[in-house]
């Protein structure tokens, strides 16, 4: 089989042939094309959609839906199966695959594919089985058509995906999801315009591109190819180290050999969960199904007992007002003298008994039809509620299982791994199903504040504080940041000081509070904070990192520290294996502060090669400038800031005191911390370093103290 492998010809005169609908409402495109779509069961966990293109159960969908599998199913709108009996053509890299279906006595109803390309702002339908929902309709326009040399351009990860420039894309803002991979995307006249593909999401917005009906059009000239069996398919393309594959710091280093069978552990455990997900979705369908048909039965049943039980009552009704009649004509008959008239008054006497007993039994036969009914409607009652019953089941189990698989998914792992948009999907999703999850709120605040949305952030943040009755620090902390970034210096650190007050040994609300006193100029303040982390958490990477960046950017020179700098920064990359961008470019600016500036200049370009895009412009814009020996100094961010700004130490002499007061302060936060061993150490060294000072004596009074307790 070619790489680029050809369509049947025969299909030429179908895909040219006139539109199916012209001009017609959604409801009335949804409702002729549903018939022709269809959901693909691909064995081994995936999921996706197709559309058939002929009478004879031609499919197209999507390459990625079915690379590598070797059995499918088809599922039609109206829950008929049908397997595929193999492949006719496919491209990977235009991501189509056209598939025949085996044979079935089942009539195939095909679209037709449009005779040109859409315009821009044309309005567009995508069909599909989103995330296992079959029959999803999404509505949109076309945003644009794009060949992939442009997409390339501009989004960076198209080179991973595998296409090629000359695809022809339609990007439209009709939502594509997993699950209608595959399908069709219409126009208003319910033509095929494209095959929905894949989707960027970015801040919550998506751009959703369909690999455009040109290519379908190109295939429907060539040669008729026999069905090839399913087993001929390419075996699956090697995996790139994509999200997927990122270990829980997030760097992109490849993974060592027991990462990847914990990953394929949790790989297998996401499909099997999937499935599992799929079959429940069935179940509700079924007994959804089965509610509706109880609930007409006993809206039925309920209607036709109330006719009975009313007929009876209009029986009795009759039959008493003929005991009236009767009662009335025995009373005559006792003083009427004319033989003639008693004869005749006996005659209705007689047939009003006829009819009294006819309507006796005719009474009893509805009223025993009445008590069958009732009996009727009493076990539908019992079987409605059975089904209610199980249809809760169901949900709460899906709810179960979707938590499960949302775990799974690891979004904090994501978020630690600088994936913030997928985490933030994520977590979105948990807070649906459990609104009541602080902990969903706070990491999907970190997100946003990642993301520079510090209002959403904000608002996260305090929903956290509101779920989490002991109102930790850690709300505190990250409530503290978030006003820090808009500007709000004073609450903010209102906010940190209360949370360090809660927990005095909480590493974060110093590193947040240094992170924000960075941002508002107090350089000396701030790297006291990131000082403390290091007492309380010494391979900190985000203090290691902030301090170095600190000690080498910040434009006091009476701050700047390049000697110091490079070891916080070696330390920081160490720990993260150099995959850190932001911790390679913290190391580069120390050296370059150091004055090492062909090293500041390699190690930039290195941090440049594993950033982002927009971050990897700045950092090869550093490395320029260390090129050019010019060192980094970062100005404060907010340059009204109603903070103090720090002021340069009066003289060397008093560099020492504020140096052993300050080492001081940090020992005694560790002992009030319950870091006794720590603490006791760092009391030597400032008895070691600075003899004789007034600090040096306060230290072997609190030595002394501490090996009392301990005696």
């Amino acid at each position: 089989m070619n790489a680029r492998p050809l369509l049947v010809s025969v299909l030429a005169s179908f895909l040219f042939s006139p539109a199916l609908f012209g001009g017609d409402s959604l409801r009335e495109i949804v409702a002729k094309v549903e018939p022709s779509v269809v959901t693909l069961e691909v064995f081994g966990g995936k999921l996706g959609s197709g559309f058939l293109i002929d009478e004879k159960g031609t499919l197209v969908t999507n390459y990625h839906v079915i690379e590598g599998a070797e059995k499918i199913v088809a599922i039609f709108a109206d829950k008929r199966k049908v397997h595929v009996a193999g492949f006719i053509a496919y491209s990977q890299e235009k991501d189509l695959a056209i598939l025949r279906l085996a044979e079935s006595e089942f009539e195939f109803k095909p679209l037709s594919v449009a005779k040109s390309d859409p315009a821009k702002g044309e309005r567009t339908i995508a069909i599909g089985a989103t995330h296992g929902f079959s029959g999803t309709i999404t509505e949109g326009i076309v945003s644009s058509v794009r060949l992939g040399s442009e997409v390339r351009t501009i989004y960076r990860g198209y080179a991973e995906l595998g296409y090629s420039d000359d695809a022809q894309w339609i990007q439209t803002s009709a939502k594509i999801s997993h699950g209608n991979s595959g399908g069709p995307l219409l126009n208003e006249r319910g033509e095929v315009i494209g095959v929905n593909t894949w989707a960027i999401v970015h801040s919550g917005e998506a751009l959703n591109f369909a690999i455009s009906a040109h290519h379908l059009r190109k295939f429907a000239a060539t040669e008729l190819e026999k069905v090839a069996p399913l087993d001929r398919l390419p075996p699956p393309r090697p995996e790139k180290p994509v999200a997927a594959e990122r270990v829980p710091d997030g760097k992109g280093r490849p993974l060592t050999p027991a990462e990847r069978e914990r990953l394929a552990i949790r790989l297998d455990t996401l499909k099997r969960l999937y499935q599992q997900r799929i079959v429940l979705f069935r179940q509700r369908e079924i007994v959804q199904t089965e509610i509706i048909g109880l609930k007409r039965d006993f809206t039925r049943a309920s209607t036709e007992k109330n006719q009975l039980l009313a007929a009876v009552q209009s029986m009795a009704q009759a039959s008493g007002s003929l005991q009236g009649q009767a009662t009335a004509i025995q009373q005559r008959l006792l003083v009427e003298p004319d033989l003639a008239t008693r004869n005749r008054l006996q005659e209705q006497l007689n047939s009003i008994a006829v009819q009294v007993q006819a309507n006796g039994q005719q009474a009893q036969a509805l009223a025993a039809q009445a008590a069958q009914v009732n009996a009727e409607c009493t076990s539908l009652g019992s079987q409605l509620q059975a089904a209610d019953e199980k249809f809760r089941r169901l949900y709460v189990e899906a709810d179960s299982l979707r938590k499960e698989w949302l775990g799974l998914m690891d979004p904090f792992g994501r978020l630690a791994a600088g994936e913030h948009e997928t985490a933030i999907a994520i977590l979105t999703e948990w807070i649906v199903l459990d609104t009541g999850f602080w902990l969903a709120y706070l990491a999907r605040g970190y997100a946003y504040l990642t993301l520079g949305e510090p209002e959403k952030a904000l608002s996260d943040f305090e929903t956290a504080s509101r779920l989490d009755s002991s109102v930790s620090p850690v709300t505190l902390a990250a409530s503290g940041k978030a006003v820090g970034v808009m500007g709000k210096y004073r609450s903010s650190l209102a906010k940190f000081g209360e949370a360090i007050k809660r927990d005095k040994s909480y590493a974060l609300a110093y590193l947040h509070r240094g992170e924000v006193l960075a941002m508002y100029g107090e350089d000396r303040r701030a790297i006291e904070d990131f000082q403390v982390v290091l007492q309380l958490e010494p391979q900190n990477v985000e203090a290691l990192r902030s301090l170095a960046w600190l000690l080498a950017t910040c434009p006091k020179s009476s701050y700047r520290n390049g000697a110091k700098a490079v070891d916080f920064a070696t330390k920081a990359s160490e720990l993260t294996r150099g995959g850190d961008w932001w911790c390679e470019l913290a190391l580069a600016a120390a050296h370059a502060e150091n004055g090492s500036f062909v090293e500041a200049e390699r190690i930039a370009r290195r941090a440049a090669s594993i950033a982002p895009a927009e971050q990897a412009e700045l950092c090869l814009g550093v490395a320029k400038a260390f090129a050019a020996e010019t060192p980094l100094r970062v100005e404060t961010r907010f340059a009204d800031s109603p903070a103090p700004r720090d002021v340069e130490p009066a003289a060397p002499a008093a560099s020492a005191a504020g140096e052993a007061k300050k080492r001081l302060h940090l020992a005694r936060l560790l002992l009030n911390a319950g870091k006794t061993g720590i603490a006791a150490e760092r009391f030597r060294e400032i008895v070691k370093e600075f003899p004789g000072s007034a600090e040096a004596s306060e230290c072997e009074k609190l030595l002394a103290e501490i090996e009392a307790e301990t005696e």
